[in-house]
């Protein structure tokens, strides 16, 4: 076949379906969903610091392409959620969980129907247990890192920044993704080009 990409067909050998089926289920019914959550304001809006420098290598950052600038937002165009932005780490553990002396129980009424009722009374091993977790959850911040200078954090509108390409290429776009190969992706045994890192 022509073309960069072959065309996938037939049955899928470790499940009772064909290719067309996940072509189908994932354009048609997994595709819409994914597009309805993006356009919510917590898939939408992410704040990011575009001057900070690049921690990996001396980067000058410039390009003349214009579909390499990044639009941001202003105050006026963040949704109310946005503008005072309320972290609920910010709240001690102890007010969100209270320990089962603390907590209102309600007799069991066995001649209930109610489907799905739910026990919500936390033990207080259960209570210590979930103390520890929040403190270890604290103490670890990493997974994202944060910018120390909060005053340099600019809200970007992914919907006026859809994912493109934008020209970038060269020496240092290349390094960007020779960095993303080598060290977050399974070993390639092939050349990875005339530049290195």
């Amino acid at each position: 076949k022509s073309g960069c990409f072959c065309k996938l067909e037939g049955r899928i050998d470790d499940c009772s379906c064909n290719i067309d089926t996940v072509d189908y289920f994932n354009n048609v019914k997994i595709y819409p969903l994914l597009q309805s959550i993006l356009v919510t304001d917590f898939f939408r809006y992410i704040k990011v610091n575009l001057n900070r420098g690049c921690p990996f290598w001396p980067d000058d950052s410039k390009c003349s392409i214009q579909d390499c600038s990044v639009k941001t937002c202003s105050e006026e165009q963040l949704p109310p959620g946005l503008k005072g932005q309320y972290y609920a780490k910010d709240i001690e553990t102890k007010v969100l969980l209270k320990s089962a002396d603390e907590q209102e129980q309600k007799p069991c009424d066995e001649n209930h129907d109610g489907l799905g009722a739910v026990n919500v009374t936390i033990s207080d091993e259960n209570y210590q247990d979930f103390k520890k977790w929040q403190k270890h959850d604290d103490s670890i911040d990493t997974f994202c890192e944060m910018d120390d200078d909060i005053s340099d954090l600019q809200y970007v509108d992914l919907l006026l920044n859809p994912e493109r390409y934008t020209g970038y290429k060269g020496a240092s776009a290349h390094r960007i993704w020779n960095s993303i190969y080598r060290e977050n992706c399974f070993k390639f045994s092939g050349d990875f080009g005339p530049y290195t890192t």
